[in-house]
């Protein structure tokens, strides 16, 4: 059964029941105790969902900027602010993900346009980065601009 595994995570010494708990896909033993077949897709499928995830909504630095964010706050405030912020964006991530689709067909927008669109604003932001173009996002203050002309 791990072998089946190497197929799609090669190289391989990996444990399939491992692997289908770590992606929530509970024991890899089926309800008689025999074990449960997961396909090499399934779990490909599964990892690409997860780093996916990390790499669109970055936990990490949520959970860094909001601990910087809620400093201050008092901890319950702090417990109904996450909460509130986690259903906020779980309800739009869900409604994106089941009508997405039909919005964008309404609208007339094909998947395709809108990857170029996002791909074409991605550069443009990527020039201005590298050419240090002032986004007009932020200003700088006075003192700013004397301490970096003295660097």
């Amino acid at each position: 059964m791990a072998n089946d595994v190497c197929v799609a995570i090669p190289p391989c010494g990996i444990d399939q029941n491992r692997v289908s708990v770590f992606l929530g896909l509970g024991s890899a033993r089926g309800a008689r105790g025999g074990k449960m077949d997961i396909s090499p897709k399934v779990i490909e499928t599964g990892l690409v969902a997860f780093t996916t995830f990390f790499a669109v909504i970055g936990p990490i630095d949520v959970a860094a900027i909001y601990a910087g964010m809620s400093a201050g706050m008092p901890s319950a405030q702090r417990r109904r602010t996450a909460i509130k912020g986690v259903l906020v964006a779980g309800c739009i991530l869900l409604a994106f993900a089941f009508f997405g689709k039909s919005v964008l067909n309404y609208l007339g927008i094909t998947l395709a346009s809108l990857k170029t669109a996002g791909g074409i604003l991605l550069l443009l932001v990527g020039i201005n980065m590298v050419l240090a173009h002032s986004s007009g996002l932020s200003s700088t203050t006075d003192d700013e601009n004397e301490e970096a002309s003295h660097k």
